[in-house]
């Protein structure tokens, strides 16, 4: 028996980590979940809106009086963009508090879509007169 190395072809493909300027990204478990919750909050925002509701955070409802759904979700996502990298960036001179800043605005970013949920369970299981 001779020992030909086999080769596996999927070992090209071998885990893809997640780089930021050449480097893994540290904490890419809570930004996947910051940027889910982010998503369903927008999500919930537009259909609250759609059934007559109103956005809660005064700053959030100021940037939608003057440019509009697209205006918030822009600034959603650029405040989330901010939070990642300011997680990188401590994360990177200390790993724990990068570590607590990023799964802390996940965690926190729970709030309003839980709120959203139920504001709209309520009114999906309201009378219509």
């Amino acid at each position: 028996m001779s020992s030909i190395p086999i080769s596996n072809p999927l070992s090209r493909l071998a885990p893809l980590h997640r780089r930021v300027l050449g480097r893994p990204v540290l904490f890419e478990t809570a930004y996947t979940w910051l940027v889910v919750v982010s998503s369903l909050d927008i999500v919930f925002t537009w259909l609250i809106l759609h059934q007559g509701g109103y956005e809660t955070n005064a700053l959030a409802a100021r940037i939608m009086d003057r440019f509009g759904l697209e205006g918030v979700v822009i600034f959603k996502f650029s405040m989330m963009a901010f939070v990642i990298a300011l997680s990188e960036f401590i994360g990177r001179r200390r790993l724990a508090s990068g570590r607590l800043l990023a799964y802390s605005a996940a965690l926190l970013s729970t709030f309003p879509v839980i709120v959203g949920g139920v504001l709209m369970l309520v009114c999906l299981n309201r009378p219509q007169y």
